[in-house]
C-alpha cells in the first residue's frame, strides 16, 4: 500500500453502540488490551493517522487523541488507506489489503471494510475537496473503485465488545508480549512473595506496579496484562484473560475471566466479563456482569447489575428503535460517560 494516510471512520451504524458513542467514535472504545483505533495504528504504523468523525465530536477527539480530525488536506499527493472504525485490525485483513494492485474497495457481505484511494486519482482530488465529513458523499466519491469480497471480524452492537473481549484480549497479550524485550514480569515491579502467580508464563506485569500479599493471579484460564503503575491490594483475585490499565488500583474482591478496566480505576466487589473504559470508580461491594462502563461513572457502594433472566432465556436490548434479540443469555449493563449511581 503505497499511500501516506490511515484514516479510521465512522459508518452510520454509532448508534448501535449508544450510550458509549454518545460522545465519542466506535473506533475509541476499548476491546481487549488496545483501543479499536489503537490496533490498526499497531499494524499500519507507516501511515500518518487520521480520524473521521460526526462533525460536533472533531474538537473534542482531536482535544483527546491529539490525531487530527476530518481534514483532507495533502490527500491528492498522500493517497490514503480507509478504514471502516468497526472491523478489528488482524495480520489476515492486513495483508489481504496488502495484496490490492494500487487501488480499491474491500466489502464484507456487501458492508465496506476498507477503501484504498491511489495517490493523483480522481477520487483522491475530490475526497480532497470535502469540506466535512459526510458517510454519504464519501461512499459516493469512491463508488467505482474495484470491489473486492473478504470476511472481517467487526462490531455490530455494543454487547459484541463483551462477547468478544475474552478471545481479544488473548490475541492482545500474544501480540504486544512479542515485542517485548524486557521480562514478562519487569524487575521494577514490586511483588509480594506471599502473593501467588498461577502460570506466570502467561502473565505481563509492568514497570512500577504494586501487588501486595494476599493476592491470587490465575492465568491458567488466559493470559493477565497488568499495566504500568497499576496497584492491586490484598485479598483481590484475578482471573484471566484479563487487563488491568495503566495507574488503576483493585482494593480487593474477585476480578473474573473477560475483564479490561482502566486506566485510572478503582475498582473492588465482583466483577465478571465487563469492559471499565477508564477514569471510573466501582470502590465498593456488588456485582458488575456483561456490562460495558464509560469514563468517569462512579458506581455507589452495592450497585448491583443483573446479566442473567430468571427464564435464562435469550436478553433483548431496546437500542432506540425497536428491541433486538441479541441471542445470547448473558447481557448486563451499558453505562455513559460521568454516570453516578448510589444507594
Amino acid at each position: 500500500m503505497n499511500v501516506r494516510y490511515l484514516y479510521i471512520f465512522e459508518d452510520d451504524d454509532y448508534e448501535n453502540f449508544y450510550p458509549l458513542t454518545v460522545n465519542r467514535a466506535v473506533y475509541q472504545l476499548r476491546l481487549g488490551i488496545d483501543l479499536l483505533h489503537e490496533k490498526w495504528g499497531a499494524f499500519a504504523s507507516q501511515h500518518e493517522m487520521r480520524f473521521l468523525v460526526r462533525g460536533h465530536l472533531a474538537g473534542l477527539t482531536t482535544q483527546k487523541t491529539g490525531v487530527e480530525c476530518n481534514t483532507f488536506s495533502g490527500l491528492s499527493d498522500g493517497g490514503a488507506l480507509f478504514i471502516n472504525g468497526r472491523y478489528i485490525a488482524d495480520r489476515e485483513l492486513i495483508d489481504r489489503l496488502s495484496s490490492f494492485d494500487s487501488t480499491g474497495l474491500l466489502l464484507d457481505d456487501g458492508a465496506l471494510v476498507a477503501a484504498i484511494v491511489a495517490p493523483r486519482s480522481g477520487e483522491a482530488e475530490d475526497l480532497e475537496k470535502l469540506k466535512y465529513w459526510g458517510y454519504g458523499h464519501f461512499k459516493e466519491i469512491i463508488k467505482n473503485l474495484p470491489k473486492h469480497e473478504a470476511s472481517a471480524r467487526k462490531v455490530s452492537y455494543i454487547w459484541d465488545f463483551i462477547q468478544m473481549n475474552p478471545e481479544q484480549i488473548a490475541k492482545d497479550f500474544s501480540r504486544l508480549t512479542s515485542l517485548m524485550t524486557d521480562e514478562l514480569i519487569s524487575p521494577d515491579a514490586f511483588i509480594d512473595g506471599r502473593c501467588s502467580i498461577h502460570m506466570p508464563e502467561n502473565v505481563r506485569i509492568s514497570k512500577d506496579v504494586k501487588v501486595d500479599s494476599q493476592v491470587v493471579i490465575d492465568a491458567r484460564g488466559g493470559p493477565v496484562f497488568i499495566d504500568t503503575g497499576a496497584v492491586i491490594e490484598p485479598h483481590t483475585r484475578i482471573e484471566g484473560p484479563c487487563y488491568i490499565g495503566e495507574k488503576t488500583m483493585l482494593v480487593g474482591g474477585k476480578i473474573r475471566e473477560g475483564c479490561s478496566i482502566g486506566p485510572f480505576c478503582k475498582v473492588g466487589g465482583e466483577v465478571e466479563e465487563s469492559i471499565i473504559l477508564g477514569y471510573s470508580n466501582k470502590f465498593h461491594d456488588g456485582f458488575l456482569g456483561h456490562a460495558y462502563l464509560g469514563e468517569w461513572v462512579n458506581l455507589g457502594a452495592m450497585t448491583t447489575n443483573s446479566d442473567l433472566k430468571n427464564n435464562y432465556g435469550n436478553i433483548k436490548v431496546d437500542c432506540g428503535f425497536g428491541q433486538i434479540d441479541t441471542g445470547i443469555i448473558k447481557v448486563g449493563s451499558f453505562v455513559g460517560d460521568h454516570v453516578k449511581t448510589g444507594i
